[in-house]
């Protein structure tokens, strides 16, 4: 359930690390049976865990019937997946090489309908198209790929069959994309200039794909197979001279790859058209992809269209012709995110705003138990204290400090001498009756002291200046000019005579 809901936000890989745990499932419907490949993957492990081979079973009448009781049957042998690809035979798809002027993908997606819409024997909306970019120029910009056009109601019959069985198919690759793909990582680093011709060869008919210079040219679907071994030797030679004589290549197609075995067929390519015959094998795929195979298989047991659809590093991995229903998918997965956005936004501010009302609530309840403890030690400290409100009573006790310390600074102080001090040299240095002083108003603060009031003459007023230098009080005497004064004298740092 939560690697589902997980699936909803993250791609499945990045690159070739996977972000996720991923089983995935390459299924083909053959002529008397399915066959299966299945490969787990995580991080950067890819296993192959299961090659299955499940024989139609006898008894009933209709096609339909015998796939619906095979996949049954397939589903109990490889389980549940998360993702299923089949394929879908070429025999009804258009194949067009095309090249576009530009590079991006979705430009070439937007024009390729109107570009091949002239090529089908059919209405464009009833086809599904698509395309695999093979090959790529910087300067200039230009695009080779190779489109893909097949009748909508092929890819609905090819889903229908899926739909009532319990596997749940992700795409629909085509045989031959599914095997170039397959191809194209082998060759992927392989910069040998060649030309090969890729043989899918089966009872009644025969894949043809034509590769140069490790990219995909030319694709073809020939009515004859291993039952008319002869017939195909001519086609195959017409195809080639055809492809030669239609592109103007120099190069010359000496060597073909066969998916299955063919002896006789082998036989005669290299006999009647010189060419170097080989067996693909499966084994060099998993090796260069790190992946081993179940101990009790080798690698030619694997179906090796099976193991196409399934690999996970091909280029054509993500290929589908049944486009159309993926992207009502894709729209599906939009609106799936888009809803799980809007829940989880609203959970999480739900969660924010309950954790917020909790913590406030907690806030309040430890301020107001700080506030009846201050205020009980309060209580202690000032026995008459009444008040119920903190503010009040740290109002009323304010007060009461300032009124004590005001009365002890006038007693004491660290850095000065007390006021009383100051009184007692101004009284005994300073003759008022000589000098005919009148005292109206006497300040003392902490750094001066402010007098207010008059001397008899002008020479009384110059001994006053002189009595108030005699005390060592101040830090200077200002120069007094008038009989009646008002005076703020600054007080000495050390306080009086040391």
């Amino acid at each position: 359930m939560i690697k589902q809901f997980l699936r909803i936000f993250l791609p499945e890989k990045i690159n070739d690390y996977f972000i996720l745990p991923l089983k995935r499932a390459g299924i083909v419907i053959e002529k008397d049976g399915i066959s299966a490949v299945v490969f787990s993957a995580w991080q950067k492990k890819v296993s192959m865990t299961a090659i299955v081979k499940e024989n139609f079973p006898s008894g009933l009448e209709t096609y339909e019937e015998k796939v619906q009781a095979t996949l049954f049957a397939l589903t109990n042998r490889i389980g549940v997946c998360d993702t299923t690809i089949t394929t879908l035979s070429s025999s009804h798809v258009l194949f067009k090489e095309m090249n576009f002027p530009f590079l991006s993908e979705e430009k070439i997606r937007l024009t390729l309908n109107y570009e091949i819409e002239a090529l089908l024997p059919f209405p464009i909306h009833e086809a599904n198209v698509n395309f695999i970019i093979t090959n790529q120029n910087q300067t200039p910009p230009q695009s080779s790929i190779m489109a893909t056009a097949i009748k909508s109601n092929k890819v609905k019959e090819c889903v229908e069959l899926f739909q009532k069985s319990p596997i749940k198919l992700s795409s629909v690759n085509l045989d031959v994309i599914s095997l170039y793909g397959l191809y194209a990582y082998k060759e992927e680093g392989n910069e040998k200039e060649e030309s090969v011709v890729l043989l899918d060869v089966h009872e009644e008919s025969t894949r043809l794909l034509i590769i140069h210079n490790n990219h995909l040219r030319y694709i073809r679907v020939i009515q004859s197979g291993s039952l008319s071994v002869s017939s195909l030797v001519k086609e195959i030679r017409f195809t080639l001279v055809s492809f030669m004589d239609n592109t103007l290549l120099t190069t010359t197609i000496s060597k073909a790859i066969l998916f299955q075995s063919c002896p006789e067929l082998e036989e005669g390519l290299k006999k009647e058209e010189q060419l170097e015959c080989s067996l693909f094998n499966p084994q060099e795929i998993l090796e260069k992809a790190d992946i081993k195979l179940p101990e009790t298989k080798n690698a030619f047991q694997i179906p090796v269209l099976a193991l196409a659809a399934a690999f996970p590093f091909s280029s054509t991995a993500d290929f589908s012709i049944n486009n159309k229903v993926i992207n009502q998918e894709e729209e599906s997965l939009i609106n799936m995110q888009f809803i799980s956005a809007i829940i989880l936004t609203f959970a999480t501010i739900f969660i924010l705003a309950g954790n917020a009302i909790v913590q406030t609530r907690k806030l309040s309840q430890e301020l107001e138990k700080s506030q009846t403890e201050i205020l009980d030690t309060l209580k202690k400290g000032f026995p008459h204290l009444k008040s119920k409100s903190l503010r009040d009573a740290l109002d009323i006790t304010g007060r009461e400090v300032k009124k004590e310390e005001s009365i002890w600074s006038s007693f004491s102080s660290q850095t000065r001498q007390s006021y009383l001090h100051y009184l007692y040299e101004m009284s005994t240095k300073i003759d008022r009756e000589s000098l005919g002083l009148t005292l109206k108003k006497m300040i003392i603060n902490q750094n001066s002291i402010a007098l207010d009031g008059k001397v008899q003459s002008y020479e009384a007023l110059e001994q006053l200046e002189q009595q108030l230098a005699d005390t060592h009080l101040f830090a200077h005497i200002p120069d007094l000019q008038k009989m009646e004064f008002s005076v703020t004298l600054p007080l000495d740092e050390k306080g009086g005579p040391s």
